[in-house]
């Protein structure tokens, strides 16, 4: 190729300044043509072969080495499988059925988005979708080594700084939508997504193995003081930036209304045991819609997939996988927040939903997390007070002897 004086780069350049860890402005062209050059090669690069900088020492890729890969489900006894391509048998066993195993796609395909907060069932998904599609996942940073037009969905915390901030340049030259037509949003409660988050961080502080181990109440509420505000700050960022950018709000579809370009799923409704397999069928059914992908799609083999894959019924878990799948995190998982945290994320959930009054994914997710909150709010500060009240009774028990 040619390159433009002027093309811009996809290195990550963050200024020293007050304005640290922000992009730089490219510079400008000076003609039209070098422009159109420029993002036509932009575009030519990335759709094909854009490589994250993958040199930056990342908490997310320093967690992730030295874990072992998921392993595949096992299928029902006797069924052979093909591990060269992602043609592999999918014939289904009477009144059974086969997890299919993440294999390479037959051909190139545009890749859909799985977008989360960090700690909201990111990798139990990953799982999900190779077994109910026979195509392997990705992510955004290329931990795994699958190239994004081989994944049938790309997993990305972005925009929260977990996220690879290179989408923010793809987003600007307009290629973003060009190599990701479609997302699928996976939300969870912040009240239980946030210490999700925290202890992934706390594992990486303390070298330990991921999924495996919950930060003490002691160390999570002097974390929770320090960064709850920013955290739920980022939590309804990343809710925004995926609603505002894909989809209609009437329902996710394309401006024409052909394409549902958007797919909003919670992680609470992924493993209900009522809804799950709802939540699942929602989600193979999206999937089907890409070129190259042939998912599963009947109810009755959807929900025994994920049966084996959410709730390992009929089977273990593998050894590897399980810690992936379901986290079998170690230690209380009681996380309480002060009252006046319970406010701010109240607040901050409507201020969402009143952004966004038209939006038919969006809105009734978020207004059954806010009625959640005032719940555990409510709990909550009845417990300080029966706390309180058990302290006050004991003073002036130990002042009567």
């Amino acid at each position: 190729f040619f390159f433009p004086e002027t093309m811009p780069s996809f290195e990550s350049n963050t200024s020293t300044d007050a304005g640290a860890g922000r992009r730089r402005p490219y510079p400008s062209t000076n003609t039209a043509a070098s422009i159109v050059s420029a993002l036509t090669i932009a575009y030519i690069l990335i759709s094909t072969s854009f490589q994250p900088d993958n040199t930056i020492r990342r908490k997310l890729q320093a967690a992730d080495d030295g874990q072992p890969q998921p392993q595949q489900i096992a299928p029902a006894a006797g069924i052979p499988l093909e591990v060269k391509s992602s043609k592999q048998d999918r014939s289904q066993p009477p009144g059974d059925c086969r997890v299919l195993q993440g294999l390479p796609p037959t051909q190139n395909i545009a890749p859909v988005f799985a977008a989360s907060y960090p700690g909201s069932g990111a990798k139990m998904s990953w799982n999900l979708i190779s077994g109910l599609t026979g195509v392997q996942t990705g992510d955004d940073w290329l931990l795994n080594g699958v190239q994004w037009n081989q994944a049938v969905t790309v997993k990305t915390h972005f925009p929260h700084a977990e996220g690879n901030q290179e989408l923010a340049n793809m987003a600007q030259y307009g290629v973003l939508k060009q190599t990701f037509p479609r997302v699928m949003i996976i939300l969870r409660h912040p009240m239980h997504a946030i210490p999700g988050y925290h202890n992934f961080l706390y594992e990486v502080e303390q070298g330990l193995a991921g999924h495996s181990t919950r930060a003490p109440i002691s160390v999570w509420n002097q974390w929770r003081d320090a960064h709850f505000q920013e955290e739920m700050n980022r939590w309804i960022q990343h809710a925004a930036y995926w609603a505002d950018n894909y989809g209609s709000p009437e329902g996710g579809r394309s401006p024409d209304g052909a394409v549902l370009e958007r797919l909003v799923v919670t992680y609470e409704g992924l493993v209900s045991d009522k809804d799950g397999p709802a939540n699942a069928l929602a989600v193979a059914n999206f999937l089907d819609a890409t070129e190259g992908v042939s998912a599963i799609s009947g109810p009755r083999l959807v929900k025994c997939i994920w049966e084996k894959v959410i709730k390992y019924k009929g089977q273990g878990p593998p050894e590897a996988g399980a810690r992936d799948l379901e986290s079998k995190r170690s230690g209380s998982s009681f996380r309480p927040y002060t009252l006046k945290q319970y406010d701010y994320m109240i607040e901050s959930m409507e201020a969402l939903v009143a952004s966004h009054p038209d939006d038919q994914q969006l809105r009734p997710i978020l207004e059954s997390y806010i009625g959640w909150a005032k719940l555990e709010r409510v709990a909550r500060d009845e417990s300080i007070a029966a706390n309180k009240a058990a302290a006050d009774a004991n003073g002036a028990a130990a002042a009567v002897q």
